[in-house]
């Protein structure tokens, strides 16, 4: 496999990627991953799988090296038959490869998360084909 960027409109930067992940139960409890191309993190769709106690709070962060910023903070409700969207802010969702995506569990030591990052390849970035 060759690392290669492709013309600006190639389906590999217009469709979106999503990473799934499962928060476990806990307080606190972390997920991470890191981005493998440069890329635009648009949203969070998170959906608790075990219903929770009260209603919790999740924080996403963008890391880079030593510097973090904060994507954004949903409020997510306790019933299995909710889910939250929560779309980044502009000045933070750019990630270059080797950044890291973090989702915090808020308190509730009880629920469990299913969460989907959307992302978007950004145009010209380097990709494995």
């Amino acid at each position: 496999m060759a690392t290669q960027n492709f013309n600006y409109d190639h389906p590999a930067y217009l469709v979106p990627c999503n990473v799934g992940q499962t928060i476990g139960a806990g307080s606190g409890t972390t997920v991470r991953f890191a981005a493998f191309a440069d890329s635009i993190a648009k949203a969070l769709v998170i959906k608790p799988t075990t219903a929770s106690t009260s209603a919790d709070t999740v924080t996403a962060y963008a890391v880079t090296n030593t510097t973090t910023k904060t994507l954004g903070v949903p409020t997510i409700a306790s019933a299995q038959t909710t889910f939250s969207r929560l779309e980044f802010t502009t000045a933070s969702r750019t990630l270059t490869r080797g950044d890291e995506i973090r989702i915090v569990k808020g308190t509730d030591a009880t629920v469990v998360y299913a969460a989907g990052v959307e992302m978007y390849v950004t145009p010209l970035a380097d990709v494995t084909s």
